[in-house]
């Protein structure tokens, strides 16, 4: 997994680790929870990463165990996030119903160590991306726009004279690699879009000159964001807690065991007072824990972007034996259909 030197430019050997994996090697899967059935080994699964607050991994491990098609890795974690592999309808699920998580990412490729250069991080990306499965959409093999953002996780702690430890330029290596193997093999460049990317790219690099691509399931926006906040022209107080960090609290607090009790006993009542409401977040989320309320449903609601996600619209998820001309949109299309039949509303 470190670098070598093939004709005269620095490259990385680096296992691919792209989307649809052999799954009739159960070896090859990592540790995962007790709770979930090995049957589900049968389909094909990816490498998904979901970041939170730091603090809150242990929630939002706890929110995917309980997801159906989700298998949670016992290394690669960390304190703002969570490893785990999934089925597509699994990661989907998750994309629909998670509250404490801000983003959840596909893994495109991986390195352990190397990146110390631009050079470096060039050739990473055109050895180890095909450009055809990551940026090919399902309509008429369109080529997707794409948007890249760079995390530096605290690079540059053991190289501090590399030329990659400006956030920006690193973000725009991974772009030109990725535009120059287009346009090399179509003569086409691929579009940039930071509205509505159909394939948004986070390339995380960390102190020991690792990099890891991914790809978001989801607008770029944030998934903390439900949409019943004020207009953008309307102040919110500096301060106003977000909606994932007031999820995790509620399910710190056994909000989500009572609103159980309740449900299973008509004897039983839940009341959760706030006498210190502010922006009243603790309280919207707390009602829709109680009405089961999707937060992936609220963002619909609020902002078309997230009704055809990214995960929709890439070309390799819909081939695929047991596909018809769209798949993952169909299977989009049922779970948000479960989820509306699962809301609890009290009229």
């Amino acid at each position: 997994k470190g670098p070598f030197h093939h004709h005269g430019r620095s490259t990385i050997s680096s296992t691919r680790l792209l989307a649809m994996r052999d799954n009739n090697n159960e070896n090859a899967h990592p540790n995962y929870s007790d709770n979930k059935n090995k049957n589900d080994l049968q389909e094909a699964t990816s490498y998904y990463y979901a970041t939170c607050l730091p603090g809150m991994q242990e929630i939002l491990c706890k929110e995917l165990m309980e997801l159906d098609g989700i298998f949670i890795s016992s290394e690669g974690g960390s304190n703002k996030g969570v490893a785990f592999e999934a089925t597509r309808k699994g990661a989907l699920r998750a994309l629909i119903w998670v509250r404490t998580c801000h983003s959840i990412m596909e893994r495109v490729c991986t390195v352990e160590y190397g990146i110390e250069t631009r050079q470096d991080l060039y050739y990473f990306i055109q050895d180890n991306v095909n450009w055809k499965d990551l940026l090919l959409l399902n309509s008429n093999n369109k080529i997707g726009t794409l948007m890249v953002k760079a995390i530096l996780n605290n690079y540059g702690a053991t190289t501090p004279d590399s030329d990659l430890t400006h956030s920006h330029y690193t973000a725009l290596t991974v772009k030109n690699a990725l535009v120059d193997m287009v346009r090399d093999d179509t003569e086409q460049r691929p579009d940039v879009d930071t509205e509505n990317p159909d394939v948004p790219l986070t390339i995380v690099l960390d102190r020991n000159g690792g990099a890891t691509l991914y790809r978001l399931l989801h607008h770029p926006s944030s998934l903390h964001k439900r949409g019943y906040r004020a207009a953008a022209d309307t102040k919110i107080h500096a301060a106003a807690m977000k909606e994932s960090m007031a999820a995790g609290l509620l399910y710190m607090s056994g909000w989500d065991a009572l609103i159980e009790d309740t449900r299973s006993s008509s004897d039983k009542k839940a009341c959760l007072i706030d006498p210190m409401t502010g922006s009243a977040t603790l309280c919207i989320e707390a009602a829709l824990m109680a009405a089961n309320i999707a937060p992936g449903l609220m963002r619909i609601r609020d902002n078309s972007y997230h009704q055809i996600p990214p995960v929709v619209r890439w070309k390799q998820n819909n081939d695929n034996d047991n596909g018809g001309e769209n798949n993952v949109l169909s299977m989009w299309k049922e779970l948000l259909l479960e989820a509306r039949q699962a809301m609890d509303l009290p009229f």
